[in-house]
């Protein structure tokens, strides 16, 4: 299993804007074969961190996440309402 870890540091003013193409990346991720979670999540405390936190059955199935319409036309959208972001890989060991 894998675990992917994107933390976003979201520009203040656009997190309203960014919110309804998270909404759609989310929805239509979950649709898909090897998802296991999909979450967008807000760290207690911080006032513009987010994550996405998502496992995957295979790094295949989060390869072809990679490769899917959704995917390609909305994360480069989302990028730009970021000021920073940091994206860790895990795979499950125990």
């Amino acid at each position: 299993m894998i675990i992917v870890y994107s933390k976003n540091i979201v520009k203040l003013d656009k997190f309203s804007e960014m919110l309804p193409l998270v909404e759609k990346l989310v929805a239509e991720s979950r649709k898909e074969d090897g998802c296991i979670e999909y979450f967008f999540t807000k760290a207690d405390g911080a006032e513009n961190e987010y994550a996405f936190i998502e496992k995957w059955e295979s790094k295949e199935a989060l390869e072809l996440h990679r490769k899917t319409p959704h995917f390609i036309e909305l994360v480069p959208k989302i990028t730009e309402f970021r000021e920073s972001s940091a994206l860790t890989i895990y795979e499950i060991v125990l």
